[in-house]
C-alpha cells in the first residue's frame, strides 16, 4: 500500500484508519510518503501508521525522510528513539 492521506479523508477515513483496513485485508507492507506535510505532523502521522503496522505486523517502509525512517528502524528494533 502506497499512503495517500487526501485519498483517505476523501473517502471520510483518517490515514491510520485506513491503513488498518487494508492490512487487516491482508497487505504485507506500508510505503508511508506524505512528505509535503511539516516535519512534526509527518512523524506524529508516521508514528500512528507504525503503531498500526506494528500491531497488523506488516512491514513499514518510509519514503523520503531519512529522520523518520531511522526513527522507525530504532522503534522496530527495541523501541528506542535514535
Amino acid at each position: 500500500m502506497l499512503t495517500d492521506r487526501r485519498q483517505s479523508a476523501a473517502a471520510g477515513r483518517d490515514l491510520a484508519e485506513t491503513v488498518a483496513a487494508v492490512v487487516a485485508a491482508g497487505a504485507p507492507r506500508v510505503l508511508f510518503r506524505e512528505k509535503d506535510l511539516p516535519a512534526d505532523e509527518r512523524r506524529a502521522l508516521g508514528e500512528r501508521v507504525a503503531e498500526v503496522c506494528a500491531a497488523a505486523g506488516a512491514q513499514l517502509t518510509v519514503a523520503s525522510d531519512p529522520t523518520l525512517a531511522r526513527w522507525g528502524q530504532a522503534m522496530k528494533a527495541g523501541g528506542k528513539e535514535a
